[in-house]
């Protein structure tokens, strides 16, 4: 796997489970410094990714445990 890639992913994954605020910074922690906050600004400022770019990674998982009893939210707005 390419590190920009694996760099998507990790984000991911990392938006999809924290209920709190995230940053770069706090990637990189979480993953006790393999991959830097810098490396993380780098790939999120080479482009704008769009929810449809979200989607399309989680999309497989969020089908496996689709439910009717379940409703996942993703609010994509930045507050100042």
């Amino acid at each position: 796997m390419n590190k920009n890639k694996q760099i998507f992913e990790l984000h991911i994954d990392y938006l999809v489970t924290l209920f709190s605020y995230t940053t770069a910074t706090g990637l990189s922690n979480l993953l006790d410094g393999e991959i830097s906050h810098v490396q993380i600004i780098r790939f999120l400022s080479k482009r704008q990714f769009s929810s449809a770019d979200l989607w399309k990674n989680v999309k497989k998982d969020m089908r496996e445990i689709e439910s009717d009893e379940l409703v996942l939210i993703f609010d994509d707005t930045v507050q100042a």
